[in-house]
């Protein structure tokens, strides 16, 4: 609260108006969407990119100094992609993307041949790769992939201030979403339209993150495009990052909520003509 987050009460704890999944206790915080928990101190390493001395003066700047000394948090450990246990087949993959949320088959298979989209073994989830900029592994989005599973979540351990992205070239602008799939859905509107994808960067925020924002910025470009869900909380995201960044442009779905729902809803209407 005290850096402006919002911040609404609930019962005896808080929770972040923007990422439901995230809850405040007195003493320390849960974020289930990223299966990620601790104290303090470990929230604003996690959630700002402090290292442990500065996340202990931001504490001692609002707090009185205790007696007792400070415990050194435990490493976090690193990614590993190779804890991800992944299927030879990416069937449900491919139906689910194509069939449920017409994503364009042929850019699908590219995907998956890129190794940027696999198919987690015994749960079929989706699981879409972050990789840093040279090219490693240091995350994951997940998403379930059947029409009743509506799980989505971050692999555990994954890299702060990274997302699922995609590079072309040297990238001028860098351009946000809320998930892969509305990354995806735009990328194939872009094709569509024969517009030009070299020289942009294209990042899942896999929710609605200022640190990446940040941190994916610093990486490749200042030039951002801001392509957020048509939605309450997407205008306020968007208008807090409009108001820190001055090198921005806002792309929102037209008459839609996301970009998925205004490519299904193009698809559907070309079925009809």
């Amino acid at each position: 609260m005290y850096r402006g987050e919002p911040i609404k009460r609930n019962g005896t704890r808080y929770r972040h108006r923007i990422h439901e999944s995230l809850v405040f206790t007195a003493n320390s915080f849960y974020w289930n969407a990223r299966s990620e928990k601790g104290n303090s101190i470990d929230f604003l390493m996690l959630y700002y990119g402090m290292d442990f001395i500065s996340a202990v003066n931001e504490l001692l700047s609002y707090i009185n100094i205790s007696a007792e000394p400070y415990k050194t948090p435990q490493p976090r450990e690193e990614f590993r992609f190779s804890d991800i246990r992944l299927d030879i087949s990416t069937d449900f993959v491919m139906h689910y993307l194509s069939d449920m949320r017409c994503i364009d088959r042929k850019l699908i298979a590219d995907f998956i041949a890129r190794g940027y989209i696999y198919q987690e073994y015994a749960t079929n989830n989706i699981i879409f790769p972050m990789y840093d900029e040279k090219h490693k592994a240091v995350g994951a989005e997940i998403h379930g992939s059947t029409k009743d599973s509506r799980y989505k979540g971050i692999a555990k351990n994954s890299k702060y201030g990274y997302g699922f992205n995609l590079v072309y070239g040297k990238p001028e602008t860098v351009y946000f979403f809320e998930s892969a799939i509305d990354l995806l859905s735009y990328l194939e509107l872009m094709m569509k339209e024969q517009k030009q994808l070299s020289e942009k960067c294209f990042v899942s925020m896999g929710g609605l993150k200022e640190n990446i924002v940040k941190h994916m910025t610093e990486l490749y470009s200042s030039r951002i495009v801001l392509c957020a869900d048509n939605d309450s909380a997407g205008h306020v995201f968007t208008n807090k990052i409009l108001q820190t960044y001055s090198d921005t442009d806002v792309l929102y779905p037209p008459k839609e909520k996301d970009w998925n729902a205004y490519l299904m809803n193009i698809k559907r209407l070309e079925n009809t003509n």
